[in-house]
């Protein structure tokens, strides 16, 4: 997946995205964004975000899209 440019305003100093984990978590919180995507698989580590290259001078937001 990579690293997604951050296109929220509730951390404005939050440059990128970066999800290492990936899938539907067990709180099925009712706010739940992640939730429109349909697919997800089980909550799970994807030991191929490990070779993204997160860049230099990137303020990274790590598990944007999960509360496990």
């Amino acid at each position: 997946m990579a690293l997604t440019k951050s296109r929220g305003n509730m951390y404005p100093f939050v440059t990128h995205t970066w999800n290492a984990i990936k899938g539907i978590c067990f709180h099925d919180c009712p706010y739940c964004y992640m939730k429109k995507f349909d697919g997800l698989l089980p909550i799970r580590f994807d030991p191929k975000e490990l070779e993204v290259n997160l860049g230099n001078g990137n303020f990274i937001f790590v598990g944007s899209g999960t509360d496990a």
